[in-house]
């Protein structure tokens, strides 16, 4: 038990990168709202019916849950001086999430091809510095964060069905803006017993499969390209200061490669949209738990506090540019021309 509690953050008993894109993938495509799938160490583009049916109930869902939001918001700005200013901040999250896991959807199809390759590239590299008893560092923010994020894709389920069953009117429910006639967020709406196990059941899939598109994203597809080109960089810049050759010049030039693939992956409006949703939610999180606390119910408590702890991320994981900076100039010391590409 000692031994798997320390692998949660221990990055000496995490032997690779790779292993926690494993781990995450995993869990995150149970309910396949990806187009991606995961199998014999690899992502493939999932092409089956089963995969389709999910893909378009899981949009579906997001789709239905925005509208019903933004229907919700335009009763607001009717109603704004009977409805506590925290909960529209609160709904201001949850219409923020909508529509970020909507364009990564959307710019998922656009970029399938790329982000197929550059994940089996950087699988492919990190398994080739395995095979060469390379030195791999796993660094312990990564670790922490994947692990972190695992446990969110199954935390944030659990709330959102534990919500349901005890107030089934407090949005993002369903039931609170669609089935049920709800005089507050407290109210229970004259529900029974089997209508607030319907709604958990739906909620819990949707907030699985929201949970799930988050945490591949984030770890998967945002970090972990960023670690191991931030790796490969720190490799080549060891052996940099000693010689350079025409064949550590050629693997530079791949990291070059590499990082302009991950630009186009993450090119308008996909990062735009990442970086603003992080934003929203951080403001949102801790003018909640700041504000509102002694009146949230413990589920929805627990949801906003992960969330304040998750996006407080290090920013490390994205300066690729910093990092390439940092090696350069080693390069050039030694041959300036033979490091202009």
């Amino acid at each position: 038990m000692s031994k798997r509690f320390r692998k949660l953050w221990d990055p000496a008993l995490t032997p690779t990168n790779t292993s926690l894109v494993f781990t995450i993938s995993r869990i995150v495509f149970v309910t396949s709202p990806s187009q991606f799938i995961f199998a014999n160490g690899k992502f493939h583009i999932a092409n089956s019916s089963r995969h389709l049916r999910c893909r378009i109930l899981a949009r579906f869902s997001l789709v239905l849950h925005l509208i019903l939001i933004l229907r919700w918001f335009q009763g607001y700005l009717h109603i704004s001086s009977d409805i506590a200013f925290w909960k529209a901040v609160m709904m201001t999250y949850f219409l923020a999430v909508y529509i970020a896991l909507l364009i990564v959807l959307v710019h998922e199809t656009r970029v399938l091809n790329d982000v197929l390759f550059l994940l089996n590239y950087c699988i492919q590299i990190e398994t080739q510095w395995v095979a060469e008893r390379t030195s791999i560092i796993v660094h312990r923010y990564y670790l922490l964060f994947a692990n972190l994020l695992n446990f969110t894709v199954l935390d944030f389920p659990i709330a959102i069905t534990v919500l349901s069953l005890f107030q089934p009117c407090m949005p993002p429910l369903l039931s609170s803006m669609l089935i049920l006639d709800c005089k507050s967020w407290s109210d229970d709406g004259g529900s029974r017993i089997m209508s607030r196990i319907g709604i958990a059941l739906v909620e819990g899939y949707t907030w699985t499969m929201a949970a799930s598109i988050a945490g591949f994203t984030i770890i998967v597809v945002l970090t972990y390209p960023v670690e191991i080109i931030l790796l490969w960089i720190t490799l080549l810049r060891r052996k940099i200061q000693f010689a350079v050759n025409p064949n550590l010049l050629t693997k530079y030039r791949f990291v070059q490669i590499t990082t302009k693939l991950f630009n186009d992956v993450w090119k308008m409006p996909a990062m735009s949209a990442m970086v603003a949703t992080c934003v929203i939610i951080e403001i949102v999180a801790l003018f909640i738990l700041t504000t509102s606390l002694d009146k949230l119910p413990l589920p929805i408590t627990g949801l906003f506090l992960l969330l304040a702890i998750i996006f407080f991320n290090d920013e490390k994981q994205l300066n690729v540019g910093k990092a390439f900076h940092e090696v350069m100039p080693s390069c050039k010391d030694i041959n300036g021309k033979l490091c202009i590409f």
